[in-house]
């Protein structure tokens, strides 16, 4: 199976509508005019759970990819990454 190319994470949004790779925003959270974001999420009531489970989307699929790297006995850690990944969706982190 190839391996599919996207915008590496962690993602994080402004709160705006707006979101960008952490690799994109300055160490003060400062984010460049000429920035180009990941996504653009389209004003609607639930604005705010579709960006969070979008900026969470690196982290779960990571999560996930390593669980099945794992032998049963030993995916601890790939379940806690992966409890890590819903709780940024959710965004209880």
């Amino acid at each position: 199976m190839t391996k599919r190319k996207y915008t590496p994470g962690p993602w994080i949004t402004d709160g705006m509508g707006y979101i960008y790779s952490e690799l994109d925003i300055a160490d003060d959270g400062y984010i460049p005019k000429e920035t180009e974001p990941v996504a653009i999420i389209c004003l609607r009531p639930e604005l705010k759970a579709n960006i969070d489970i979008i900026a969470a989307a690196p982290d779960m699929y990571e999560a996930l990819n390593n669980y099945f790297k794992f032998p049963e006995n030993k995916r601890g850690k790939a379940i806690i990454a992966m409890s890590k990944a819903l709780a940024k969706a959710e965004e209880k982190s």
